[in-house]
């Protein structure tokens, strides 16, 4: 097996990440490391800090 890196929760019942990536090729997005580094720390905030939804009957 070649794989760049592997994960592994042992004794867990499951594994829990998030990924983000941006391309130069793209049209869109964040043409800087200044950018792209803002655009990940509102996505770290936004992970640290997720949507509540109550539902009431």
């Amino acid at each position: 097996a070649n794989y760049l890196y592997t994960i592994g929760a042992e004794g867990q019942a499951y594994i829990r990440y998030n990924i983000t990536f941006t391309s130069m090729k793209e049209t869109f997005g964040y043409k800087t490391p200044e950018a792209w580094f803002a655009y990940m720390r509102e996505w770290k905030e936004e992970i640290d800090h997720p949507v509540l939804v109550k539902v009431k009957r």
